[in-house]
């Protein structure tokens, strides 16, 4: 598992070092962080950011393209429906933090926003 601080380095080092080396200790890693990403999904932890397309096409995509990893897609599918919940259409843009109703973080959005995107792909 990985920490809020450091939730998108850990699965992202372990895919590509098990691609790069072939070494099943990096598969398995690379498979835990899958499973508690699946998790986090699931209980609907930390979602409340833009950041969704960099953890759960790291953690989940890679995995579902690499190894066809089912439980892994369903819970890149189910991200991405979170993060096309924070798109305001009115301004076509995605809400970078924050609760959708909090009227404080309404309309907040970074390039970072976009770069999220190829999760809804």
């Amino acid at each position: 598992a990985t920490t809020a601080g450091r939730r998108a380095s850990g699965p992202a080092c372990s895919g590509l070092a098990w691609e790069l080396t072939g070494d099943d200790a990096y598969l398995l890693a690379a498979e835990r962080h899958a499973r508690d990403f699946e998790r986090r999904v699931r209980e609907e932890e930390d979602l409340d950011t833009h950041d969704l397309g960099f953890l759960y096409t790291l953690s989940c995509v890679a995995p579902w393209r690499l190894e066809q990893d089912e439980a892994a897609r369903e819970a890149a599918l189910l991200a991405a429906d979170h993060l096309m919940r924070r798109f305001l259409e009115p301004a076509g843009i995605i809400q970078a933090w924050g609760d959708l109703s909090d009227p404080g973080q309404a309309g907040r959005t970074i390039i970072d926003s976009l770069m999220n995107m190829p999760l809804l792909s």
